[in-house]
């Protein structure tokens, strides 16, 4: 057992016995670090936008997250045509994998929209906060129509020292056909020519106007 005990050792050889005493310490070794996706809220449902607030957690601390994700898909290691998004704690990026699967465009929470064609997050209301060993990541997202289905929520985090344990399903969403998500839908006049004209351009967020 962990402390610090007295050993006595003796030796005899049948007429003299020589002992010896001494203390040995046992020391506890390092602590493994434990790293886990908690929880998405909601973690069921169906719609075509919802803010997501996603935990994650760290036994050394939140500060020893590097890098939290989540993916939005029916199977955690889809990589094209799915909605992806990693968030490192250290730069406050947040990058969104390419439709493709081959590339990530991040960019920092605050204003702005990220979108592939499966999915949109709006920068400006979303957030990240941590408390003692826990991350929260806020996400609002919106779905487009193309990901219509059941997804589910995977869930992943990673410390600084390369602990982690993968994917985690942490909760099921479905898309619901008609997903509007964040689109340029109409422009008028839509063709013609000359030296000037005044264009009308419409555009549709699925998380409302006011978070365009």
């Amino acid at each position: 057992s962990l402390g610090t005990s007295q050993v006595t050792v003796s030796v005899s050889d049948g007429t003299v016995t020589v002992q010896r005493s001494f203390t040995w310490s046992i020391l506890g070794g390092a602590q493994e670090t434990v790293v886990s996706a908690v929880s998405a809220a909601p973690n069921s449902g169906t719609g075509e936008a919802r803010s997501f607030a996603l935990q994650y957690s760290d036994s050394v601390g939140a500060v020893d997250l590097e890098t939290v994700a989540v993916r939005f898909a029916t199977s955690a290691t889809a990589t094209a045509g799915t909605c992806a998004l990693s968030y490192n704690r250290a730069s406050g990026l947040l990058p969104l994998l390419n439709d493709a699967g081959t590339s990530w465009t991040a960019a920092a929470l605050g204003s702005g929209t990220l979108q592939n064609g499966q999915c949109a997050v709006a920068l400006g209301s979303s957030s990240a906060s941590s408390s003692g060993n826990n991350l929260t990541l806020n996400l609002a997202m919106s779905f487009d129509s193309p990901y219509a289905g059941a997804k589910n929520i995977f869930m992943f985090a990673e410390s600084a020292g390369g602990a982690t344990r993968g994917w985690q399903d942490r909760g099921d969403w479905t898309v619901p056909a008609g997903a509007a998500g964040v689109t340029a839908p109409t422009v008028s006049p839509a063709s013609g020519s000359g030296a000037s004209q005044v264009f009308t351009a419409q555009y549709a967020d699925g998380l409302g106007a006011t978070n365009l």
